[in-house]
């Protein structure tokens, strides 16, 4: 314990120093994907759990890099919990490994120099490409921004049919890299103050996506979700006005394996409907951004945005 704990303090150190203004000098980490299928290779159906593991340790996770390291904190906790998303899905990681070893740093760079055209504020953490098993398409950890190149490897040829349900509207192609990466990005330009609110945590996911969109021209959130916000949109802001206050996230955020009535993530959508409205009142738009990106009151914000205004009256 002493010894993860020393590695996660180094990592956390290590995520601060690395951070650049420029996104030609961003570090780019790709080694943990080749530990990863060299461990992968190693692995047999006659093996048993306990043995699995410990080649995935000794191979993978034991030789990785800070960012696997600290995704490892955050969402695997431990490697053997890697072993039931890759086990359900032996056609699907045939298919993609190729793509994941192939992942293209140039590609990375192109799209963090759009958001410095979009936003020459930002700054940029190292960027881990690893697998995760299925746990996270991207998150920021530990100060860096992570990506599960499994889920951003998948191309036209690749099988789908083994995908649990609240994968299958999932785009897993390599053509959602540039906004899982910028959506991730983003997260790691966002200074709030704390609050746990459900309005508090859309706006973090809706800036989020709102400002990928501005600077890349998608959203990491899928297609229909915002196509069924559209479609209700007033019911559902009547319902948000309700709930934003709380802490019940149930129905609008992190919900792909329980929600049944209604697309998953519509919080994403919510708060990208509030930080539009809110950029577009602005006369200043860069300043726009930027009171977004490091908003102190969220309340404050959805007042001065106007959103729902016309559906109140």
């Amino acid at each position: 314990m002493k010894v993860m704990l020393l590695l996660l303090t180094l990592a956390g150190s290590a995520a601060a120093q690395t951070r650049t203004a420029h996104p030609d000098s961003a570090r780019i980490v790709t080694s943990d994907v080749a530990h990863f299928w060299s461990a992968y290779d190693q692995l047999t159906p006659a093996m048993t759990r306990a043995d699995s593991t410990a080649v995935l340790t000794r191979v993978y996770t034991g030789r990785g890099s800070e960012g696997l390291l600290g995704y490892l904190d955050t969402h695997l906790k431990q490697a053997e919990n890697l072993l039931m998303g890759l086990g359900m899905l032996p056609r699907y990681m045939a298919a993609v490994r190729a793509n994941t070893l192939g992942i293209s740093s140039e590609a990375v760079r192109s799209a963090l120099r759009r958001v410095e055209e979009f936003y020459p504020d930002a700054t940029y953490p190292a960027i881990y490409f690893v697998i995760a098993g299925f746990t996270s398409q991207g998150t920021v950890s530990h100060g860096n921004v992570v990506i599960a190149a499994e889920m951003v490897s998948a191309d036209a040829a690749t099988p789908r049919d083994e995908l649990p349900p609240f994968l299958r509207n999932v785009d897993l192609t390599r053509a959602v890299l540039p906004c899982i990466l910028v959506h991730e990005l983003i997260h790691a330009q966002q200074q709030y103050a704390p609050d746990k609110s459900l309005l508090a945590q859309v706006m973090t996911e809706g800036v989020a996506d709102f400002v990928t969109h501005k600077a890349v021209g998608c959203v990491q959130t899928a297609a229909t979700t915002y196509a069924w916000g559209e479609a209700h949109e007033r019911e559902l802001w009547r319902q948000f006005q309700q709930e934003m206050h709380g802490t019940d996230y149930s129905k609008w955020l992190y919900n792909g394996n329980t929600i049944k009535d209604r697309p998953d993530q519509l919080g994403y959508w919510m708060g990208y409907q509030i930080a539009e409205a809110y950029y577009n009142r602005s006369p200043d738009k860069r300043r726009a951004i930027r009171e977004l990106l490091n908003s102190q009151d969220h309340r404050a914000v959805l007042a001065a945005s106007g959103y729902g205004e016309e559906f109140d009256k």
